[in-house]
């Protein structure tokens, strides 16, 4: 073979070797693209089972979700006139009506309940009304989702004093007493996405997103990379001479002693954390410092711990759905039901005055 022939040979070798790169690149991208098409294909599929699934979902317990945000127009539709879910009233008192105004957060919201009519405050009211079906009472549910003591403080001041309510209504829960929240990172979770853009959009638009940074979350937990909030909560206030122990009860007296000075009789039903059994309750400690602070104003609580207790083998009955642990329909029955044993006598007693005063 002549050495032209065997250059001829190399060139013609080399066009071989390059066009079988060129195939096996378009071969990879193809087999990528179809990959992709595969991936997108079953997340989509995925994403709308999961819609599917769980559609009865209304809310989350961790800010703003897909869930939160399909049901946000429900919620926006029972809104009155203040803003305030749940039925229109006058801020002007009907001084023939005994006006009970509730004060608390999420709880008194209704976080994951729906209609507004199922909330406690609410069926406190119709239960009262069957007992005492001769005396005008009224109810107005002011609770607004996240409210702390502080923000209690500040709403007392300017909203609930001027709808010079007969009675108050402290709807407490633990996370009340958290006054400071420059370290929440301890018990939440890193997006899994770190750009904080897409994190947020995938958040609130997709359920399967929300389901990998949940379960990220839990792994985490699991793994002692972060804490839970009851070991968040019992690391802060398990002292009650610590620093934020007594943050709290400063703002916890500073309420009672304001309602107290307008002469206006109040009381403060404690609603339990549902993470867990009442017989396996971890935060005990906290209800105790609440308790005390009632002791100490002569001021008649109520504790929800024991009514619950009663459905330690039914804990899931009381969560609002799987996602979120606020208290569900049965569970705001059962707190109503407590609140007028334990208040109803003084409120009909209060309401009759009323009624004898404007004969």
């Amino acid at each position: 073979m002549t050495k032209n022939n065997m250059q001829k040979l190399a060139v013609e070798h080399e066009k071989i070797k390059k066009r079988s790169l060129k195939r096996r690149f378009a071969l990879s991208i193809a087999l990528f693209v179809i990959f992709l098409c595969v991936v997108l294909g079953l997340t989509m599929v995925s994403e709308a089972f999961l819609r599917w699934h769980y559609s009865d979902i209304l809310s989350t317990a961790t800010g703003i979700t897909y869930f939160n945000n399909q049901s946000l127009p429900k919620f926006v539709a029972e809104q009155n006139s203040f803003k305030l879910r749940g039925k229109p009233f006058d801020i002007a008192k009907n001084n023939r009506i005994m006006r009970i105004v509730v004060l608390g957060d999420s709880l008194a919201y209704g976080q994951g309940v729906w209609p507004y009519e199922k909330r406690f405050p609410e069926q406190a009211l119709k239960i009262f009304q069957k007992r005492y079906p001769n005396l005008d009472v009224e109810i107005i549910n002011t609770g607004i989702a996240g409210q702390d003591l502080i923000q209690h403080n500040r709403y007392i001041a300017g909203f609930i004093l001027a709808l010079k309510p007969d009675f108050v209504l402290y709807q407490w829960f633990i996370n009340d007493m958290n006054t400071t929240y420059d370290d929440l990172s301890v018990f939440i979770a890193p997006p899994l996405i770190p750009n904080v853009k897409w994190h947020k959009t995938l958040i609130e638009k997709s359920v399967l997103y929300f389901l990998l940074q949940r379960t990220w979350g839990q792994i985490r937990t699991q793994l002692g990379l972060q804490r839970n909030v009851n070991e968040y909560l019992t690391g802060k206030f398990s002292d009650p001479k610590s620093k934020h122990s007594l943050a709290a009860n400063e703002q916890l007296n500073k309420l009672l002693n304001r309602l107290k000075q307008e002469n206006i009789p109040h009381g403060i039903v404690l609603f339990p954390s549902f993470d867990t059994k009442m017989s396996a309750y971890q935060l005990g400690f906290l209800h105790k410092q609440v308790l005390d602070v009632c002791k100490e104003h002569d001021l008649g609580c109520l504790d929800l711990r024991q009514a619950y207790s009663k459905y330690d083998n039914q804990i899931k009955d009381l969560w609002a759905n799987i996602f979120d642990h606020h208290p569900s329909a049965l569970a705001h029955r059962v707190a109503a039901e407590e609140i007028v044993d334990f208040y109803g006598d003084e409120w009909a007693k209060m309401a009759a005055l009323k009624a004898s005063d404007r004969k």
